[in-house]
């Protein structure tokens, strides 16, 4: 079998409208943090950002930055949570050596929508992790964040997983 993590995901994003979108108190509170840090300018640049600040949720981060203008994704971050969700440390590696080719796509499509929107996406849904077999659902805040250039040079997420998406957000998936 491929060496990447075969994952089945069930989403839905959207580039949020309004901050009051985001029902998950760790997307809350990184995306208010985030609007803290940003002050007056779009988003807030990467030197501007201290994980310990948002000590409590950094199990549940994770930061990527874009690779050839957003062809992939290298994983700067990833936190002790989301390396347990996922069953692997994507740290250091590309979602192409990480995932699956549905996967891949599906979170591709995530951070371009960051990348073109320059603001804040919002995304629930789930992820199916097939060795253990079970629908995990989550809510998750994509932030842009300023790279050395001014551009954006990183897009940084927080997924709560103990949140429980509601059957009009997306429909739970079955256990086959």
């Amino acid at each position: 079998m491929d060496q990447r993590q075969s994952h089945l995901l069930y989403s839905r994003f959207t580039v949020a409208g309004d901050d009051g979108a985001f029902k998950s108190p760790m997307a809350r509170r990184l995306l208010a943090y985030w609007r803290d840090k940003a002050g007056d300018r779009r988003r807030p640049a990467w030197t501007d950002l201290n994980l310990m600040d948002v000590y409590g949720i950094a199990p549940n981060i994770m930061v990527r930055d874009p690779v050839d203008g957003g062809r992939d994704f290298r994983c700067r971050f990833c936190g002790t949570a989301l390396v347990s969700v996922l069953g692997m440390d994507p740290t250091g590696k590309l979602l192409d050596e990480c995932y699956a080719p549905e996967g891949r796509d599906m979170m591709l499509a995530r951070y371009h929508l960051v990348l073109s929107a320059d603001a804040p996406v919002r995304v629930v849904g789930y992820v199916r992790v097939v060795e253990k077999n079970l629908p995990t659902g989550f809510e998750c805040v994509i932030l842009p964040v300023s790279g050395a250039d001014g551009g954006i040079g990183h897009v940084m997420m927080v997924l709560d997983f103990a949140y429980d998406p509601e059957e009009d957000e997306v429909p739970k998936p079955g256990l086959s």
